[in-house]
């Protein structure tokens, strides 16, 4: 996959003079774990959709069981090996298949970090998704910002842009209008999730 643009370093010390240190994307490798504080998950079945190698799950508590679809057979075989340590497994297959592939009624919880700029059919997605999913089962969603500032100066030149990989954007209200359009309630998704000083915006949704 395309690696994309990246800021000179120059740029970031001075930006963060401004903005303060991560101002990019905060968070770091304990992202999801993070972003999930204070949010209850009733169960212990977890998916990850475009799980990659399975790394995600490295600094989420084992008391998760994870289940992963991505559509390269490599990262898929990668992520199964890791995820059966842990009782789950991972499986190559397009995400838009997810609930042909795991059936109704699945999942506690699932995570579609830096996935959803990558699909090209994202509504399709959620609504499978949806019938996958418990009642009350937390969906944590991460996307790049393309409302942040940072992309309005750096313009064609913005981190944000991955040709050919990403083939979607979203803005803080496209993106809240795609979940209610394909029926989720917003749980959390306040100013901090979307600071127009970050590359990246966090939701946290659940199916209606």
């Amino acid at each position: 996959m395309s690696k994309g643009l990246s800021y000179p370093v120059e740029l970031i010390n001075c930006l963060e003079v401004f903005w303060g240190p991560g101002f990019l994307s905060p968070g770091g490798s304990l992202e999801v774990f993070e972003i999930l504080r204070g949010i209850p998950i009733r169960g212990r079945s977890v998916l990850d959709i475009g799980c990659g190698s399975g790394a995600k799950f490295e600094n989420i508590s084992n008391n998760f069981t994870p289940f992963g679809i991505d559509i390269s057979e490599e990262s898929a075989n990668k992520a199964d090996l890791s995820f059966k340590k842990r009782g789950g497994r991972a499986i190559c297959s397009p995400a838009t298949k997810v609930l042909e592939e795991f059936g109704e009624n699945k999942f506690s919880g699932a995570i579609l970090r830096s996935y959803l700029e990558h699909e090209h059919e994202p509504f399709e997605v959620l609504k499978n998704l949806k019938f996958t999913l418990k009642n009350d089962a937390c969906v944590i969603i991460k996307v790049p910002n393309y409302d942040s500032v940072n992309r309005k100066i750096r313009k064609e030149k913005w981190c944000g842009f991955h040709f050919p990989d990403h083939v979607n954007q979203f803005t803080p209200k496209t993106l809240l209008k795609m979940v209610k359009d394909t029926n989720y309630e917003v749980l959390k998704f306040n100013f901090l999730d979307y600071l127009p000083t970050s590359d990246n915006m966090w939701m946290v949704v659940r199916p209606i």
